[in-house]
């Protein structure tokens, strides 16, 4: 079993950046991301709609984990394993070979469902989970808009041909990323074999993964050290499939294939593509970009005039909210980094507290938008009384009724003045 830890992180419509050209692969779509900035490194037909086949049971994996308890027994009913006797099973399917009565714990089933790919198990997990496997695709619609997935429409949970099943590479992206939260799902995903405890109705199961970049145990000439999990597919509509990750010391890229083939070598064997294609798109990942630090809140951006403020502090000094790294060409350019400063006002009025929101930064690389972050004080300026009066003051004297007070009341005073002066003369006299 290979050991690897991923960073997760929800895959957003994040610009990608321009680099080379990208890979030549036989994959009708893919898509590659960075995990850790969300960047976006390569998109070929990202957005086409295409049939998932069973990279559909990451989705079904996701809810079991998000609304399932991983010990708890599941009886396998009639009703699961007819809900998958309605389909063409004949032309592309996996199973566990459930028998009615039979009861498995939910880990088990993901295991049948992550590794061997098995139709028959997504029936079971989905009828337990959902009362019913027409009201498990209800939420599976559900759980697809949330994630922001715009191009996805499910109709069962195991993939198999039915008319409307539909993704796209970048959705399934989407909802791979939110299942690399599970700790679990990762290390179920990422099991090159496991041995499934013996039922009431079964002996012992031994599961092989139908990922070969992982093991040689099923096929050999495609493992890759790097690969962790995820998720193979295939249908003859579908064509091959597969979703994966991989990590070195700098990166944590996901990548998602769909519509790949099966080419004739002309020796008798065929080389499935859909692995090839993935390895290529890693090399390509891991040569062709570098992680990036952009910005780092310890970074002072800018400085707003204070007014009102103590003696020695009418500044507020500006960092940004969180650093910014980015994915970059290996071989960019410094230069080509440039920052834009948005600030909410010129000035600011005390006191102005630690962490306020005073503007705001915004990072390009060679003109395209990486990333905007908002600008906050680092430290606090306190409001001095005596200035808060001397303003008032000056407001005060500014207001034209407030001058024509004043002006009346020295008239009057000068009036007064010149009132007491006349007694004192008529007395000289």
């Amino acid at each position: 079993m290979h050991i690897c830890t991923i960073f997760c992180v929800p895959v957003s419509a994040t610009a990608s950046i321009s680099t080379e050209a990208g890979p030549q692969l036989n994959s009708a779509a893919a898509y590659l991301v960075d995990l850790d900035t969300q960047s976006v490194l390569f998109a070929q037909n990202a957005d086409e709609i295409r049939e998932p086949a069973s990279l559909t049971k990451v989705m079904t994996a996701l809810l079991a984990l998000e609304y399932g308890s991983l010990d708890q027994t599941l009886t396998v009913s009639q009703s699961a394993l007819d809900a998958l006797a309605a389909y063409d099973t004949a032309a592309y399917s996996t199973t566990a070979s459930l028998e009615v009565g039979e009861q498995l714990t939910l880990r088990s089933l993901l295991y049948c469902i992550l590794v061997a790919s098995s139709s028959d198990a997504c029936c079971v997990v989905a009828e337990a989970v959902s009362g019913s496997v027409d009201a498990f695709v209800e939420r599976m619609n559900e759980r697809a808009q949330e994630l922001g997935c715009e191009n996805t429409q499910f109709q069962n949970p195991h993939g198999l041909h039915a008319e409307g099943h539909y993704t796209t590479a970048a959705d399934m992206a989407r909802i791979t990323a939110a299942a690399l939260q599970h700790d679990t799902f990762i290390d179920i995903c990422n099991t090159a074999s496991v041995e499934i405890p013996a039922t009431n109705l079964h002996d012992r199961r031994y599961l092989k993964t139908t990922n070969y970049l992982l093991s040689t145990n099923t096929v050999g000439g495609y493992v890759y050290n790097r690969a962790c999990g995820v998720k193979t597919g295939y249908t003859s509509q579908a064509g091959y499939c597969l979703i994966s990750t991989a990590k070195n010391s700098r990166m944590s890229l996901l990548g998602v294939v769909m519509g790949a083939e099966a080419t004739d070598n002309g020796d008798g064997t065929y080389t499935i593509q859909s692995f090839k294609d993935m390895v290529n798109l890693f090399e390509y990942g891991f040569r062709s970009f570098t992680s990036a630090s952009l910005l780092s809140t310890l970074d002072v951006i800018a400085e707003v005039p204070v007014t009102l403020a103590a003696a020695g502090s009418n500044m507020a000094v500006l960092s940004p909210v969180r650093s910014v790294s980015a994915m970059l060409p290996a071989d960019y350019d410094a230069a080509l980094i440039q920052r834009t400063v948005h600030l909410a006002s010129d000035q600011v009025e005390a006191p102005v507290e630690a962490g306020q929101v005073l503007g705001s930064v915004s990072i390009y690389y060679d003109n395209q938008l990486v990333d905007t972050v908002e600008l906050a004080a680092i430290a606090p300026v306190e409001r001095s009384q005596l200035q808060v009066w001397k303003q008032t003051l000056l407001r005060y004297w500014e207001s034209p009724w407030v001058r024509l007070v004043c002006l009346a009341v020295g008239v009057l005073f000068v009036l007064y003045l010149v009132r007491l002066a006349l007694p004192r003369r008529r007395r000289s006299r």
